[in-house]
């Protein structure tokens, strides 16, 4: 009996082994199929998740462009002295004197404003109390009518500033290599007696600009005879030897201070607002 028993033990306990590995495996095919399952569902609910959001985005994209085209329609973009401004349209009309106040922040009894066109400017010298119709796109820029005085001051290095604002304004400046201060570029005089004359012009450009411009412009022509006092415009004019020998050809100087630099705005156009003056008062 004893025998008997011990078998069937031995049999039973082999048997119950064997179901119990077999119940674990079952249960985990289970939890495997299960396990499966969920991460395919949660696969096809990210990547739905993921097709939304990129039709989210790009339906705030298309709607973002829409406002801001219906935004641009009711807005004009102008410069001023080289600075970008936007005014709503139903402003367009606004006077010479306004816009030198409000975006040039200069002083409209020392300075005017002039449109430049690509031709010969347009100036409203004496108008600045009428009115006119800002465009989108128009590029204004102030002129001083201070006193333009003589001095034999110079200043040396350092042109980035200087060079991307001549860009900005549309002039294709070289930068000498052996002396990296001075820059020059073609140049139509676009006002006076001498409108339309095209020449060379340059400048030593302060390290420090735009604290401080330029003292003058350098002219590949002789202009006037040499002379170191008297007023603008035959006085205060000198020889340029270092542009003769950076650039060639014959070159003079003007000693021509911007005295007026430090009431408003430091940019190139202002500056080169300057030399249009020198041109105008020939």
């Amino acid at each position: 009996m004893s025998d008997t028993n011990a078998e069937g033990n031995s049999a039973d306990g082999d048997c119950g082994v064997r179901a119990s590995e077999a119940a674990r495996l079952n249960d985990a095919g289970v939890k495997l199929e299960r396990a499966q399952e969920e991460r395919h569902g949660a696969d096809r609910l990210e990547h739905d998740a993921d097709r939304l959001e990129r039709e989210a985005r790009a339906e705030i994209k298309e709607v973002e462009k829409e406002l801001e085209d219906r935004r641009h329609e009711h807005e004009i973009h102008f410069e001023v002295d080289g600075e970008e401004f936007e005014i709503p349209r139903k402003d367009d009309d606004q006077t010479p004197d306004y816009i030198i106040r409000k975006y040039a922040e200069r002083d409209p009894a020392t300075n005017y404003l002039i449109k430049l066109t690509g031709r010969e400017p347009v100036s409203y010298q004496g108008k600045g109390n009428i009115p006119i119709k800002i465009h989108e796109g128009d590029q204004f820029q102030t002129v001083s009518t201070g006193p333009t005085p003589v001095s034999d001051s110079r200043s040396q290095t350092g042109v980035e500033v200087f060079l991307r604002g001549l860009l900005e304004l549309g002039f294709n400046p070289v930068q000498c290599e052996q002396s990296v201060d001075h820059t020059y570029f073609d140049y139509e005089v676009p006002i006076g007696r001498r409108v339309g004359l095209k020449l060379k012009i340059g400048f030593v450009v302060p390290q420090d600009f735009p604290l401080t411009p330029p003292s003058g412009p350098h002219i590949s022509a002789k202009l006037y005879p040499n002379a170191s006092g008297g007023a603008h415009p035959s006085g205060g004019v000198h020889d340029s030897p270092r542009f003769e020998e950076l650039v060639g050809g014959q070159w003079q100087y003007w000693s021509r201070p911007f005295v007026e630099w430090g009431k408003g705005k430091k940019t190139v156009a202002v500056y080169m607002g300057h030399i249009y003056r020198l041109w105008e008062t020939q």
